[in-house]
């Protein structure tokens, strides 16, 4: 049965505290652009993190969020990344993944940005050119490419898969969630910015996610948040441009 635990709520938002220092004083802080997390990144925190069965594992397995240019979402996927690797999963496997080597480096050199500047972080992670080892667990956090060859015989508990509009396929998607199977609460999350490919399987995956959003399909381990103008709104509205960049006007 799904229930939400307010006290798991709390906690992942007080513990985030190590994500949330990071997010506030590395991105938008030192911008002078915030102060707090913003009402949205708390949304998809809480719905993710605060859902759990009745042995205390998370419901949510995947994750699909479209979201505008700039607006941070790369930089919360990389929190989100780290916290992976330091919930206390044994042997935790988190990858970033992209369509290109460079790409996926984006999303990991955010997060080895992270750990090099929290003490917290510094004192418990490892951070390489492209590893982060957390030793307590025996975990690590590394990218990967499309054309990776290393995605094949992992066993990860965290998948982010950046730019989804880009993957020219799903075979990275399936090679990584194939390898979830023997994880208790597996997290795979997809970001992107919207893309025009109606053959690609980022559309498959923006379709599912409205589905799942008007209520046609049921899928309890699913959330998923699109951030856009219907094609009948408004373009001159302010209501329209606050509906597709959940940070206007901050």
């Amino acid at each position: 049965e799904t229930r939400t635990e307010p006290s798991l709520e709390k906690y992942i938002l007080d513990r985030l505290g190590i994500i949330k220092w990071i997010y506030l004083k590395i991105w938008f802080v030192i911008k002078k652009k915030l102060e707090t997390l913003q009402e949205w990144q708390k949304e998809i925190l809480r719905e993710v993190f605060g859902k759990v069965d009745k042995h205390g594992n998370r419901i949510i397995r995947q994750v699909y969020l479209e979201v505008p240019r700039k607006a941070g979402k790369t930089t919360l996927a990389s929190a989100i990344a780290l916290w992976l690797l330091i919930e206390g999963e044994p042997g935790a496997e988190i990858y970033s993944a992209a369509a290109s080597r460079e790409q996926a480096h984006i999303c990991f050199d955010s997060a080895k940005n992270m750990v090099e500047a929290c003490p917290p972080l510094a004192a418990k992670l490892q951070p390489f050119k492209n590893t982060i080892i957390y030793p307590d667990t025996k975990s690590f956090y590394k990218s990967i490419s499309a054309d990776a060859h290393t995605a094949h015989g992992g066993n990860p508990h965290g998948i982010v898969i950046d730019e989804l509009h880009t993957q020219k396929s799903r075979e990275l998607y399936d090679t990584l969630m194939t390898g979830t199977l023997a994880r208790r609460q597996p997290l795979c999350v997809m970001i992107t910015t919207a893309g025009s490919d109606r053959t690609s399987f980022c559309h498959d995956m923006h379709s599912h996610c409205q589905k799942w959003l008007d209520g046609t399909i049921v899928d309890k381990t699913f959330y998923g948040k699109i951030f856009a103008a219907d094609l009948d709104d408004d373009w001159t509205s302010e209501a329209t441009w606050k509906k597709a960049n959940p940070g206007y006007g901050i």
